[in-house]
């Protein structure tokens, strides 16, 4: 793992939870969540949103969009919540979304991924002086099939 970072949920600059420092996952229930792009696998998703707050309440789901643009710009409008890590917050600054920390969430956890087929030595002497560069936790990388 190269990255940890926090999440944060991305709520229209007009909804209740922009004006709070923090929400939670149990915060999730209130709201809907939108879905992931369709690209994503389905398991990304789930990771990232549970079926049921630590209070065991419905997390409700919302629409998907194609991009993650498309997703905020949803938000934006008032269609739902997106949960996100939390450099999204410079990445997609827009004024009608604000970025608040889920104070709760797991963390994001970035690496790298590849398809077995093309793991040679080069690709692993990259990952590793990566992992040391940044002071990263060896993981052996993802292959993907």
């Amino acid at each position: 793992m190269l990255v940890r970072e926090p999440h944060a949920l991305v709520v229209s600059a007009r909804h209740p939870f922009a004006r709070r420092a923090c929400v939670r996952l149990d915060d999730l229930a209130r709201d809907t969540v939108l879905r992931s792009p369709r690209s994503l696998p389905d398991d990304w998703d789930a990771h990232h949103v549970p079926a049921r707050t630590p209070d065991g309440r419905l997390v409700g789901r919302g629409e998907d969009g194609e991009t993650v643009q498309e997703l905020i710009a949803l938000v934006g409008a008032g269609r739902g919540v997106y949960p996100a890590s939390a450099h999204a917050a410079a990445s997609y600054a827009r004024p009608d979304v604000a970025y608040v920390p889920l104070g709760d969430a797991p963390p994001y956890e970035w690496g790298f991924v590849w398809r077995p087929p093309v793991e040679s030595a080069r690709l692993k002497a990259f990952h590793q002086a990566a992992l040391t560069h940044v002071g990263g936790e060896p993981d052996g990388g993802w292959g993907v099939p």
